[in-house]
């Protein structure tokens, strides 16, 4: 069964898309970065695609002792050499009749940048020659490779894809997945929202937080700090959203290490443990921005539930509130009404409008709740 990363719908669409291309019979390049992506890529391929006979291979096996790729392929693919053959080409490999229709995967990742090149070479050749084959008999090449060996790999063409790992997941599977892990465990408000803005695209950090932490920011550094990524001072990349579905080229290298991603309309955005290592007293505002996602929506339902409240009581107002559209009263208007004795007796009522005004206050000045505030809110939210 496909793990919970596998189930949201970026990485599954991915996964789809990708099965889709190897399943039509056309050869795929995959570039990911090294970091910031769940396990199990070719496992969840596979569910897409499971009849097909799959072999997995890496670039320097294939490549040992600096052999021609395709002599490499057909002693690592067990292929019959054809008869009175001295030198192999490409279409001997393409209408070998022994081939026939297997999904071979390649892992060009920690290979020398040479090899790479040998590959991409290979790759646009093989698409070629390829397309004289029919379809049914076709065999598709799923190559796995870093961000700038994946410069080095053949553009798109009918019978090859490039699939890089960009925008994948968006704010939308961050947050699902922590919803999902922490199913239906007590926590306190705003916290799925707030580890998903802290987590961006890095589902491995979601994870962590949603298992580790308690919402507060002293202890978030630590956390994050525990995480292994490149943040080293030489990391640049554009500013820009990206005009296409992979990272611009000025970017590749830091989008390699894990440290930016397009994230929704978040392009790039920057990984939580980078924020940590170079500045982090932003991680306050991520915070922020989290409790202003989870706070702010319920601060105004229960605005809205305690103004009826008080409507249903307006009877109880002092002739100075005459007049007033007591639904449409903000929370530090309501809070001043439960100053009145006859709102005041009821202590729980009284106690929500004192906290509705507070965190709003709060939130409002760009302020953050701590963990025990945070506390303190699920208490009066109950």
């Amino acid at each position: 069964m496909l793990s919970l990363e596998w189930r949201l719908p970026g990485p599954s669409r991915f996964a789809r898309t990708l099965a889709a291309d190897l399943k039509d019979r056309r050869s795929a390049v995959v570039v990911m970065p090294s970091g910031a992506v769940p396990d199990g890529l070719q496992e969840a391929v596979r569910e897409f695609h499971p009849e097909v006979l799959v072999q997995r291979l890496t670039l320097e096996s294939l490549l040992n002792g600096r052999r021609p790729v395709v002599d490499g392929l057909f002693e690592l693919l067990d292929l019959r050499r054809p008869d009175g053959a001295d030198r192999l080409d490409i279409g001997d490999l393409a209408h070998h009749p022994d081939l026939n229709c297997r999904l071979v995967w390649v892992d060009c990742r920690g290979a020398a940048p040479a090899q790479a090149t040998s590959w991409g070479m290979f790759l646009r050749q093989y698409a070629f020659a390829a397309s004289e084959v029919e379809a049914h008999r076709r065999t598709a090449f799923a190559t796995i490779c870093d961000g700038p060996h994946g410069l080095l790999m053949p553009d798109p063409d009918l019978l090859l894809e490039k699939r890089w790992w960009w925008g994948v997941v968006r704010p939308l599977d961050t947050e699902v997945f922590v919803a999902e892990l922490l199913d239906d465990r007590e926590r306190p408000p705003a916290f799925v929202e707030t580890v998903t803005e802290v987590a961006g695209f890095d589902l491995g950090v979601a994870r962590m937080l949603a298992e580790e932490w308690e919402g507060g920011l002293r202890s978030l550094g630590g956390l994050l700090g525990g995480q292994q990524l490149a943040v080293g001072d030489e990391l640049i990349w554009s500013p820009d959203p990206s005009p296409l579905p992979q990272p611009p080229s000025d970017s590749v290298g830091a989008w390699s290490t894990g440290v930016v991603n397009a994230w929704g309309d978040h392009d790039p955005h920057r990984h939580p443990c980078y924020v940590y290592a170079r500045e982090p007293e932003s991680l306050r505002h991520l915070i922020w921005r989290g409790q202003v996602r989870g706070l702010m929506p319920r601060i105004e339902i229960e605005r809205q539930a305690l103004a009826e409240w008080v409507y249903q009581r307006r009877n109880w107002l002092t002739p100075s509130w005459a007049g007033r559209d007591i639904k449409s009263l903000e929370v530090s208007e309501l809070a001043r009404i439960f100053e009145i004795p006859d709102f005041r007796r009821d202590r729980r009522k009284a106690a929500m409008a004192r906290w509705l005004r507070w965190s709003r206050n709060q939130i409002a000045h760009l302020k953050i709740l701590d963990a025990s505030e945070l506390e303190h809110a699920r208490k009066v939210l109950q």
